[in-house]
C-alpha cells in the first residue's frame, strides 16, 4: 500500500476551505509550513507516530471538491458499539495538504435504526479540548452523520438551514465532508453540531429544561412519562436531574396535557400562557410540510421555560421525512393531506383565533421554503462529484431491497430531483390547503 504523505516546506499555508457556500474559513497554518508529497512504501514507520499530520490513501477514492476528515483510532482499534467511547486523532484535509492540526478526540457509534440496520455508521466525537472547525463556534462535542437512508444526502441540511432561516431558534450548523476513518474511506458526512445546553447552541437558563421526545430510549437515560402522551421524553437538561427538578418538569406537562384535552384550548386567548405561538406553529409547520415520520415520536426536542413557556425545537434528524416510505403511505405522497394528526399543537387548531394565526405563519414560511428548492438542485450539483465515491463505496443507488430504501433510482441527479419534486408538490398542497387543518381535527 501507497500513502500519501506530507514533508514540511518553509511557508506559509493560506488555503481557505469553502464548503459547499456553507459558509467558508481559513484553514490553520501547520507549523508556518506547507507541504509537499512523496511515496511511502507499506514497511516506513508509521507516519502518524511521528510527524504532525494523519495518513490518507486516496489512490481509490479521490478528492472531490469537499473537505476530508481523517479519523485514526487508537491501534486502529473498531468502533463496535455507541456507549464505548475509544481514543482517536483527528486532521481535516483539503485536496493536497492537511488544513489544520492533529486533533486528540474520543470517538463512538451513534443513532437508533441507523446504527442497527446501516452498514455505514454515523459517529459521534468529542475533542479533549474545545474546537473549531468550517468556521463553527469552538465546542468539544460533534456529529458525523452517515445520511444513508437518504439517497440524495440532503434532507437534514436544507430542513437545518430552513429552520435556521424561518426561525429564531438556534438550530446546527451542518457542513459536507468526505471520511476517512483508519486511512479506509466510509463516504460523504454531514458534519454538525450536536444539540446541548451552551451559551452557543440552546442558550437555556440553568432553570429550564431541554426535552427530547424519544421512543427510542436507553436503560441508562433519565426520562419521565407524561399522563396522556404515548412516549417518554429524555431530559437533557438538567444533567442527571434530582428529583425535585423531575417533579416540577413532570407536573407542568401533566397540566399541560390537561389544558389540551380540555375545552379551554379552544376559547380566548389562553394558550399564549402555555406556549411560545410563534416558535411552537413554525416547528409545527415544517414538519407537517415535511410529513416526517420520526415526528413527536423520536428525535423531537422541546424547551420548557422557567416561566412555564412550552417551546419546540431545535431541529434534528429529518431524513425520514419527505416522502420517507416507512411505515405510512400517507407520508409517501406530497399531495395526500395531512400528516401530523395526533400531537399537541392541533388542538389549538379548535381555536379559531390561533387557527387564523397559524395560518398566516405558514404564509410567512411559505416564499422561505420556495426559495430552497433552488437549493436543493445547487447543492446536488455540487455533490454530484464526491458522489461518484460514495456510490462505489456503498451502492446504495439503484437498491430498494434494503429496510433503509425502498426506492432505486439510475442516477445521483434522479435522486436529489425527486426530492425536490416531492418538496414542490408538498409546498403547492399546502399553499392550498393551510386553512383547512381546523377542518381535519
Amino acid at each position: 500500500m501507497r500513502y500519501r504523505a506530507v514533508r514540511p516546506l518553509p511557508l506559509l499555508l493560506g488555503i481557505v476551505i469553502c464548503c459547499l457556500g456553507l459558509g467558508c474559513s481559513n484553514s490553520e497554518r501547520i507549523d508556518n509550513e506547507v507541504v509537499a508529497f512523496w511515496d511511502i512504501e507499506e514497511d516506513a514507520t508509521p507516519l502518524s507516530t511521528e510527524l504532525n499530520y494523519l495518513p490518507i490513501d486516496d489512490s481509490e477514492y479521490p478528492y472531490a471538491g469537499i473537505p476530508r476528515i481523517v479519523i485514526e483510532t487508537e491501534n486502529h482499534r473498531e468502533i463496535k458499539d455507541r456507549e464505548t467511547e475509544i481514543p482517536a486523532k483527528l486532521q481535516v484535509w483539503g485536496a493536497d495538504a492537511p488544513e489544520s492540526e492533529v486533533m486528540e478526540l474520543t470517538i463512538r457509534g451513534r443513532g437508533n435504526s441507523s446504527w442497527t440496520h446501516s452498514p455505514k455508521k454515523s459517529y459521534k466525537i468529542k475533542f479533549n479540548t474545545k474546537e473549531s472547525l468550517f468556521g463553527i463556534h469552538k465546542d468539544r462535542e460533534w456529529a458525523l452523520i452517515a445520511n444513508y437512508a437518504d439517497k440524495s444526502m440532503l434532507k437534514n441540511y436544507i430542513s437545518y438551514k430552513l429552520f435556521h432561516e424561518i426561525s429564531d431558534t438556534w438550530n446546527p450548523q451542518i457542513h459536507f465532508i468526505e471520511l476517512y476513518l483508519n486511512n479506509n474511506y466510509q463516504g460523504i458526512y454531514a458534519f454538525t453540531e450536536t444539540i446541548k445546553k451552551t451559551t452557543h447552541r440552546v442558550a437555556i437558563n440553568d432553570n429550564d429544561f431541554l426535552l427530547e421526545i424519544d421512543a427510542k430510549t436507553k436503560a441508562n437515560d433519565q426520562t419521565i412519562y407524561v399522563d396522556g402522551f404515548t412516549y417518554p421524553f429524555k431530559i437533557h437538561w438538567p444533567k442527571n436531574a434530582n428529583e425535585k427538578a423531575l417533579k416540577q418538569v413532570t407536573e407542568h406537562l401533566d397540566n399541560f396535557q390537561k389544558f389540551i384535552s380540555s375545552d379551554k384550548v379552544s376559547k380566548g386567548d389562553e394558550y399564549s400562557q402555555w406556549i411560545d405561538a410563534e416558535k411552537f406553529t413554525k416547528y409545527f409547520w415544517l414538519q407537517e410540510f415535511s410529513k416526517n415520520l420520526d415526528a413527536y415520536y423520536t428525535s423531537s426536542f422541546l424547551i420548557v421555560r422557567e416561566n412555564g413557556l412550552v417551546e419546540m425545537g431545535p431541529l434534528w434528524d429529518m431524513d425520514a421525512a419527505y416522502g420517507y416510505p416507512g411505515w405510512d403511505v400517507n407520508a409517501t405522497i406530497p399531495t395526500d393531506g395531512f400528516r401530523q394528526k395526533k400531537i399537541w399543537l392541533l388542538p389549538f387548531f379548535k381555536n379559531k383565533s390561533f387557527s387564523q394565526y397559524a395560518d398566516s405563519i405558514w404564509k410567512e414560511m411559505s416564499p422561505i421554503i420556495k426559495n430552497y428548492a433552488d437549493s436543493i438542485t445547487s447543492i446536488g450539483m455540487l455533490l454530484e462529484h464526491p458522489y461518484v465515491n460514495e456510490e462505489k463505496k456503498w451502492h446504495k443507488l439503484e437498491s430498494s431491497l434494503n429496510p433503509l430504501h425502498h426506492k432505486g433510482y439510475s442516477s445521483y441527479t434522479n435522486a436529489y430531483t425527486d426530492f425536490r419534486n416531492w418538496y414542490i408538490n408538498r409546498l403547492d398542497w399546502l399553499d392550498k390547503n393551510s386553512n383547512k387543518l381546523n377542518l381535519k381535527i
